[in-house]
This record gives C-alpha cells, structure tokens and sequence, in this order.
C-alpha cells in the first residue's frame, strides 16, 4: 500500500555542519566529524551539483547542495534532491502535493531527515513529506548515501539528510522572491538577517497557494502481456486539490560566556483537498471530492556552544530541543463506510551534550568524541489512543590518522536503548585514503536499524487498514565502497569532480503494507531483503561559463523469501544537467531525467514504464547590469521564466496518483 508520509520538523547548525543524531531519542552532535585543518581537502566551489564529499563525515558518501546555486531557477526540495545520486523522490501529484524521499532503495522511513540537525521525520508515520518545507528558508541540505544510524540512531538505513536554514551571520541583509505559474500557483517568500546591539537574529517566511487542477492521463502500466490501459476515458481532471502552506523560520544567537547560545524555531502549516487515488471509471476517476486535511507542525531548539567554532573537534554543546506535530483529516461522505474526522497530535521533547574526551592514552593516538542523548515520545489520538516511548543513546567516535595524514579511519560505536524494543550496540568503520593528488578511496561498513512508527503500530482498525503492535524492528547492514575525484586545472579555470561507488544492503525483518485478507491491509514484517547498486556521478566547470554534471544508479533489489525484486523505486535513473552563462548576469540551464519502469505491485505483475521528463529555465539578473535603478539599489534581482516536463509525458511514481504535464512559472527574486 502506498502511503505519502506527512511530517516536518528543525535541528540546529552554527557557522558549519554538525553531526545530526538520533530518531525517536534526544540528538547529540558528535563534533569530531570533520577532518582536522591540515588534513581538509582543497576547497573547490563548483556550481550546481556538488560530487565532492564535504560532509561532517569525512568517509562517508555524499554532497552539499547550497540552495544558491540553483538560485532563479524556481526549484522546490523535492527538485534539489533529485540532483543527488542515488537518491529517488516519489511524488504523490503536482506542487504542493506529498512528496517522499528514498536514498539506495530504501522506503521514506528508512531515511533520517533533520532540520538543523533535529529529526523532521515524523515519530507518528515516520518518513517526511518533503512539500512542506520551502525551498528559499533554506540554506543548504546535506546528503549521506548509506546507513547513518551511528549518528542518527533508528531510522537511518538508507541514509541521512540535513536541512540547514538561513543563520543570522551578524550582517544586515534582506531577500524575497515571489512566482505565478501554472493551475493557480502561487508562491512567496520573504528573509531578513540583522544585528541589533550584540543580538543577531534572522527572520523568514515563505507562502504557498495553488488550485491543483491539472488534468492527467490515466493509468497505464506494463504487465505479463505488455502495456494497457486500466480505466476509461482516458483522460480525466484532479479535483478537491487545492492547498494552502505557511512556513517560517527565527533564529537568535548571542555570545554568553564562553561560548554562543543560539535559538531555533520551525513553524510549517498545510491545509487542503484530499483527492485520494485515481482508481475507477467515469468522469471524476474515483477521486474523493470532499476529503480534506490540516496539519502543522512546530520545532524549537535552544543551544550553546563553546570551544574552538571553526573546528567542531574541540567543540561543547549542551542542548533542547521540543516538537510538536497535529493532524486532521475529516471524510464527510466515504464511498462505502461511516463519516471519518481522525485527529492525532504527537510531542518530542529531547535533551543532548556532545563533546571532546580527553583520554590521555587515547588522545595520544586519536581524537575521541562522545555523545549522550535522549528522546521522550507521547501521541495522542482519539481512535488509537495514548502512546509513547522513551528512547537514549551513547555515542562514540574516533579519529585516527597516519602515513602522513593519507589515511583515516574513524572507527564508532552507538548504544541505543528503546522502550519496547532493547537494547542494540552498533559498531561501524569507516576509511579514507589519499591515493594521489585529488583522488580518495573510501570504504564504509555500518550497521542501522529502525523501531516502527506509531502508525505502523497503533494506526486505528478503519476496516480497510490497520496497525500491528506485534511488529518487530528493522534490522541491517550496509557496506560501500569506492572513490572521488576531484581537482582544479589551467588555474582553476577548469575544474573537474567525479565519484563512483558500490553499495549492499543487506534488511532483515522489512515493515511492509501488505493486504492480510480481502478486505484489509496492515504492515508485517516480511523477512529478509537485499538490495545492491552502483552510483556514478560527474560534474565539470569550464572558465566559469559552463557546467554540465551527469549522475547515474543502476539498483538491484530483492526479497529472499520470493526472489521478486522490492516495489516503489526505479532500478535504473539518470540526471543531466548543462548551465550556460556568467553566474551573477544570465543563465540557461536545461535538464533531462530518466526514470526506469517502477515496480508497482508486490508479486511483479505490474509495472510503471520508464519515462525520460526534460526541464528547462532562463534567468537575468537587473541588477548586474550598469546604469539601472536595479544595479543602483538592489545586489541582485533576478527575473526567470521555468518550464516543467516540456515533452508533457505521463508521469507517476506511484500507480494511483497522477503528476502533471507541462507546465510552467515565472517569478522575480530579489537581494539587498
């Protein structure tokens, strides 16, 4: 059963990445994640997508993707992420509809999502919806391929993401943008960053609208027989798919004693029409007319920080954090059953400290850095109840260098403990050798796990779906390995990156939505699975003019009690990406993604066929040319013009919910 997770939620950086930790338990930054100064690669900006690994985590594989890069170009989150090897988004619609995220195979739960290095993904349905955070409040987002649970604790089997918003940075600066586009969409934002006295704080807002009437193609799927078509007509309109979406970000940050103390928050709110699946005949396809849903969600962090800030080795941290979530879903008038109004609300409130330890026999040989943390769970529902569970965890993680700093080992170990599930101890290894000027060979071995969601356990008997509370917790184990390239030449007028790796993934005991009997579906555990897979990415920039990147997974999946491969994920998907133009005046970028057949049903009758969608923008910025009263008054203002699935092929991701044809936006955005 395809299930779009709902959720959002904030965790806290300063001036440079910091160590997310834990799901369901209190995060603790592990400080220790990035190389020491004399060991840090050359840094090279190369912009669009990013191959390099500049992570926390020096073996780890992954990029930085910062938001202005891709700045004019209209992009939400979900667009972003799509740059990024091995990373699959699975949209449940147009704009504003539910999105999720799966890294190597993985399901949305089997992903650990963090704002400012607090857990978004949700505790009630795990998984995040990633259409509920706006694009423009954020500063850059951090993607790891491969288990993360040795930082993040349950959840992160395929793999981790951080979010970053915009920090006050103790200048005064503003920005805004604002965009039209197709089916009624609208969007705006709006960023301030300022000191005042020894105060600095920063501010943002961002507003979506859209009516989501796009008119669709309806299913079609490839079979035993080859492809046919499921309903007539043929075509039919999403209705009942408005939406309306809030969000903001507040940062304050001051130094107090020795140290800084910083203060978060995260407030998103979305509300609108729940068509539901495309599944029938006759003119309105089965869609729901009436549904509809609200939720919000609230994540505020206090921290401070003292030590050495621009080197997280030797840095302190003591922190809070609380979240909030609410949903409401309400069905005057269900095809076959009683009026539904479900309501559910979930609180976290979580504590942490992280730190340097200063074992002299073993500051001798390594840096050593500890993590302690906790997480309190509580949901309320009116039909499934009161639950909750506490969870907490110790962390420990080394470095190690030697023959000349060209090789690192960061050996760990986490100790989670969680209510209802025991005790597990996950030790992991990761290497990395500098093999010749800009070449790296890194090789990583990680355990990870995830403890079900409280809608997995506890989802309310509706007739047609329900929870199991005898669910036992995902268990598995990854390894990848491989290299990255990087280096300047003709100096630094070309600048080349490339990596390449292979993973395996072996999954005990999936959670899967699986139909237990004719007429209901719930989640079960379904034995062992195996997935394995090969990334490839390139990005190149030529005298600042020219970039074109390229990024390649093949994925092979499958399920040892049946040997059917694992629905939802293509095996096979390709980007290419190619911007044109000096930086700060025009740009025409174009892109092509191909996307393989998607397995659709459980026993591989049915599969979605591959599509190949092609995008395309153009933008100039106003303010970059002389003698305006734009270049007088404004840093930058860009105007652009985005234009979406120019060849307007049929595209779903899941076999009942359609996503739009062509479709295009413009829009301004400004800087001062």
């Amino acid at each position: 059963m395809e299930r779009p997770h709902l959720s959002a939620a904030q965790r806290l950086t300063a001036g440079m990445p910091a160590r997310p930790l834990a799901l369901g338990m209190l995060i603790l930054v592990l400080p220790g994640a990035a190389l020491p100064a004399a060991s840090q690669p050359e840094e090279i900006r190369v912009e669009g997508t990013r191959v390099g690994n500049e992570l926390p985590d020096p073996t780890a594989f992954g990029e930085v993707l910062l938001s202005d890069d891709f700045e004019a170009e209209r992009k939400s989150l979900a667009d972003l992420l799509s740059e990024s090897p091995g990373v699959f988004v699975r949209r449940f619609g147009g704009p504003g509809d539910p999105s999720e995220l799966s890294i190597r195979g993985s399901s949305a739960a089997q992903v650990a999502v963090s704002i400012n290095g607090v857990r978004a993904d949700s505790a009630l349905r795990g998984g995040i919806d990633l259409s509920r955070i706006c694009l423009p409040l954020i500063e850059r987002v951090e993607v790891q391929r491969g288990g993360g649970a040795v930082r993040e604790g349950s959840g992160a089997v395929g793999g981790t993401v951080n979010l970053v918003t915009r920090a006050p940075d103790g200048r005064d600066s503003s920005r805004a943008d604002f965009g039209a586009g197709s089916f009624e969409t609208y969007q705006g934002s709006f960023f301030r960053s300022q000191r005042l006295a020894e105060i600095d704080y920063a501010l943002g807002y961002c507003g979506f609208g859209t009516q989501g009437d796009f008119r669709f193609t309806r299913p079609v799927f490839r079979g035993p027989d080859g492809v046919e078509s499921l309903f007539s007509p043929p075509q039919a309109r999403r209705i009942n798919n408005d939406r309306v979406q809030h969000a903001g970000t507040l940062g304050i940050q001051r130094e107090l004693g020795a140290g800084n103390l910083r203060f978060d928050d995260f407030l998103g709110y979305s509300a609108g029409g729940e068509p539901g699946i495309d599944c029938c005949g006759g003119e309105q396809a089965g869609q729901n007319a009436r549904a509809r849903n609200r939720d919000w969600v609230n994540l505020a962090q206090i921290r401070w920080r003292a030590g050495d800030f621009t080197s997280a080795d030797d840095a302190l941290e003591i922190g809070l954090h609380h979240r909030y979530e609410a949903l409401r879903f309400r069905d005057p008038q269900p095809r076959f059953d009683d009026p539904v109004d479900l309501r559910q609300q979930i609180s976290t409130l979580g504590a942490r400290a992280a730190g340097p330890l200063p074992l002299p026999l073993i500051a001798r040989y390594a840096n050593l850095h500890a993590g302690l943390d906790f997480e309190w769970d509580a949901m309320e529902s009116r039909e499934a109840g009161h639950h909750s569970r506490l969870v907490s965890a110790l962390a420990l993680d080394a470095r190690w260098e030697g023959f000349e700093q060209r090789l690192l080992l960061v050996p760990a170990l986490r100790v989670d403990w969680s209510q209802g599930f025991g005790v597990r101890a996950l030790p992991a290894l990761g290497i990395r050798v500098q093999a010749l000027t800009g070449l790296s060979l890194l090789a990583n071995l990680t355990p990870a796990f995830r403890i079900p969601s409280f809608d997995e356990l506890f989802h309310p008997d509706e007739g047609f779906v329900r929870g199991n509370p005898d669910l036992e917790a995902e268990e598995a184990l990854e390894f990848d390995a491989g290299f990255e390239y990087r280096r300047a030449f003709l100096k630094r007028q070309l600048e080349l990156r490339a990596v390449a790796s292979y993973f395996y993934r072996d999954i005990e005991d999936s959670i899967v939505w699986v139909q237990i009997n004719d007429r209901t579906v719930a989640p079960v555990n379904t034995g062992e699975a195996r997935v394995r897979g090969v990334e490839i990415a390139t990005s190149i920039g030529l005298v600042n003019r020219l970039r074109v990147s390229f990024q390649h997974t093949e994925l092979r999946s499958r399920r040892k009690a049946t040997g059917r491969s694992l629905p939802g994920v293509p095996e096979r998907e390709s980007f290419l990406r190619l911007e044109w133009g000096p930086p700060d005046l025009w740009k025409l970028v174009g892109e092509a993604q191909y996307t393989g057949p998607i397995l659709v049903s459980e026993g591989g009758g049915r599969r979605l066929p591959g599509r190949t969608v092609w995008n395309a923008s153009v933008a100039l910025n106003l303010a970059a040319i002389p003698g305006t009263f734009f270049s007088r008054e404004l840093a930058r203002f860009w105007l652009s013009v985005d234009f979406q699935n120019l060849g307007d092929v049929a595209v779903r991701d899941a076999l009942a919910f359609p996503q739009p044809g062509r479709s295009a936006s413009v829009g301004f955005e400004a800087h001062w």
